[in-house]
């Protein structure tokens, strides 16, 4: 009887996890974490400091692309949206984000014409990047933190904003 009601416990924590939309995310996170390699990188801490966000303001207010756990520090300090973030319900748009950061450079200029995103925002010491970028080496969360984007994005300077990356989208 003990047995049973441990078995159905843990069977019932395990489905919950799959099915909660954070679920995949830590999921990825256990999979594609590298064993003693930290990710922050060179302002890794500053770059998501609203004070340092706040300057985003100074581009119009639009859609941006960013990675799941950045976003809410964006909607936050900034005037602008984001795709998804990590507490949002909506799987489709959270599966877009990871799919824009892990994926081809065709499949991620369609997440961003679909989404209207106007920008991509990226923190090189973000740690959902560095994860993203271990699960997919040839992917734009590995290249865009290098400088290295596709030709449909141009890079942006945003007055005062440090450690971040910007780009927009060249419809």
């Amino acid at each position: 009887m003990i047995r049973i009601s441990l078995l159905r416990v843990l069977l019932s924590t395990l489905a919950f996890m799959v099915l909660l939309p954070i679920g995949p995310v830590f999921l990825a996170l256990a999979l594609f974490a590298p064993a003693g390699k930290p990710h922050a990188g060179a302002g890794g801490n500053l770059c998501a400091a609203t004070a340092n966000i706040a300057h985003m303001n100074a581009l119009p207010a639009s859609t941006v692309m960013t990675t799941l756990v950045f976003s809410p520090e964006l909607i936050f300090a900034s005037h602008h949206s984001g795709v998804s973030a990590g507490y949002h319900r909506n799987v489709t748009s959270m599966d877009d984000t990871l799919r824009f950061f892990t994926g081809d450079d065709r499949s991620a200029h369609d997440i961003m014409l679909r989404h209207h995103a106007r920008y991509v925002l990226v923190c090189p010491g973000d740690g959902d990047l560095g994860i993203l970028a271990n699960a997919a080496p040839n992917g734009l969360a590995a290249r865009l933190p290098r400088g290295e984007a596709p030709l449909w994005l141009s890079p942006v300077a945003v007055p005062g904003l440090q450690y971040a990356r910007v780009y927009a989208v060249n419809r």
